[in-house]
């Protein structure tokens, strides 16, 4: 635990936050060489040697974004981003045998743009190709480092912990984050933490109980996977629910895989409602067993199978008036927040309105933008398909979208309304990407905010945003290019700002 205490301060340091200490610790030890390349000396502090020690987990966790480049070591500070520190420092070790002269990133780039013909020396084509792809950060602003493990990029001590002992856990299982999502019951997830870790007692577990065979059908040893899985009963259950399956064809040696393969086996858009669904057949199975050993009641397919069907019902509405209640609150406070914002500071008014919304699917965005000339009423529909990493990365590019497509039209005064409250928020206090993947877009956004009298970013509910949404939609399913055409009269979406 020390040693990631210790790689915290490095991070510091490595990311020149602006602190006291950091800039004390850099003048003193760093004046004429990087973090990255000085050497530790006989007569330098413990504590700066203890810091020192830690840059292995950081490069082992990090991931450098360039800019210019020149801070970005090319041989040691891993800039690829879909190769692991492992793989990296491989492929660097193959190409430092043909002695390339090079020192930084800004060796093998023109100003904040790749240089292809260097690129494709050292990489070879196939390989130079992908890497041209990676987006650059533009000027003026400098090279960045982000950790990889974090959504926002931002280091933790409990990731460097993991990271610098990963020799001695089991690797990260996604499917216990699935567990305790939203949209999940508590009493489904508890079921499932119970049934994946195999804590329940099954005759396998209790070492008094003699008889061993499956109490429902009397044909195997009672444990986990037999008892929902292989028993004759729980096939029954399961061929005969809403969404039948022949669930002995489903692979897995334990609970977990099984659960796993499961999922992955059906053609589910909504986890969370399976998740729901397969909760309530394991419970129902489990109901049905101990009613039969401690009761010695006759297990009944039919009456289960109604049992999980009014389960199901039962979570739905649950969770629907969940929803419902935490919609009211939301919508209160978002109430309060206008009368607040009525009260203190009025929304100074300009002549272009722009909504802006993604839709986004498997790597696949749709994005659009829709302006607003609010002195004459004409309105402009501007929207195009691309590729995008993430939800929250499209929804950046449709914000740009529309701030390029201002700056084209020469707009000085504008509002953007999008219904992603993570974009606007970020945008409006320009701290920080709202997500490191994305950081290019985000720089990119923020450059062109220059270009504005007046640009401010206003979060709107999504039930207000629909004509954008559906522009959005249409240019991911069917639009390959670009597509843009204006109107006059009444616009498609009326500028009141539902903001927060």
């Amino acid at each position: 635990m020390n040693k990631a205490l210790m790689a915290k301060l490095a991070w510091f340091l490595a990311s020149n936050k602006d602190r006291p200490w950091t800039k004390c610790f850099l003048e003193k030890y760093c004046k004429f060489e990087s973090f990255w390349s000085v050497s530790s000396k006989s007569n330098d502090s413990h504590k700066w040697k203890a810091i020192l020690e830690t840059r292995d987990i950081l490069l082992r966790g990090s991931m450098f974004v360039a800019a210019s480049g020149d801070t970005i070591n090319f041989w040691t500070q891993p800039w690829i981003p879909w190769l692991d520190h492992h793989e990296f420092t491989e492929l660097m070790q193959q190409i430092r045998l043909r002695r390339y002269t090079i020192s930084t990133l800004a060796d093998v780039s023109i100003d904040n743009e790749w240089n292809e013909g260097i690129i494709f020396q050292i990489f070879g084509e196939e390989l130079g190709n992908r890497i041209i792809q990676i987006p650059r950060i533009p000027t003026p602003f400098s090279d960045q480092i982000y950790w990889k493990n974090s959504l926002t990029g931002q280091f933790s001590v409990k990731s460097a912990y993991f990271l610098d002992q990963s020799w001695r856990f089991a690797p990260p299982n996604k499917v216990w984050n699935w567990l305790w999502e939203g949209g999940i019951h508590p009493k489904t997830s508890i079921i499932l933490w119970r049934l994946l870790n195999e804590a329940i007692p099954t005759k396998n577990r209790l070492p008094f109980v003699r008889d061993k065979d499956c109490i429902l059908c009397d044909r195997g040893g009672e444990c986990a996977i037999h008892l929902f899985r292989d028993c004759s009963f729980a096939k029954a259950v399961w061929f005969g629910s809403n969404l039948p399956l022949k669930i002995d064809c489903i692979p897995g040696g334990n609970m977990r895989t099984f659960v796993e393969n499961l999922i992955s086996s059906l053609p589910f858009q909504d986890r969370k409602e399976l998740l729901n669904f397969i909760g309530c057949v394991f419970s129902e199975i489990w109901h049905q067993r101990n009613a039969t050993w401690t009761r010695n009641l006759v297990a009944n397919p039919t009456s289960a199978i109604i049992n999980i069907m009014s389960a199901v019902r039962e979570i739905k509405n649950a969770l629907a008036c969940s929803e419902g209640t935490i919609m009211e609150l939301h919508q209160n406070h978002m109430s309060l927040k206008d009368d607040n914002l009525e009260t203190s500071s009025p929304i100074e008014e300009v002549r272009h309105v722009l909504f802006t919304d993604a839709s986004w699917i498997k790597g696949v965005a749709g994005i659009a933008a829709i302006g607003v000339e609010r002195s004459t009423g004409r309105w402009f529909v501007k929207a195009q398909r691309s590729h995008s990493q993430s939800a929250l990365e499209a929804e950046l590019r449709a914000i740009l979208l529309a701030l390029n497509w201002a700056v084209e039209e020469g707009w000085k005064e504008v509002h953007i309304l999008s219904d992603s409250l993570v974009a606007v928020t970020a945008l409006s206090t320009q701290d920080r990407p709202p997500e490191w993947k994305s950081s290019t877009i985000y720089f990119s956004i923020v450059k062109l905010l220059k270009n504005f009298v007046v640009c401010k970013f206003f979060y709107i509910n999504r039930s207000l945003n629909t004509v954008a949404d559906g522009v959005a939609k249409g240019a991911r399913v069917a639009y390959e290019q670009h597509i843009l055409y204006q109107g006059e009269g009444i616009p498609p979406v009326i500028p009141i700002y539902f903001s927060a």
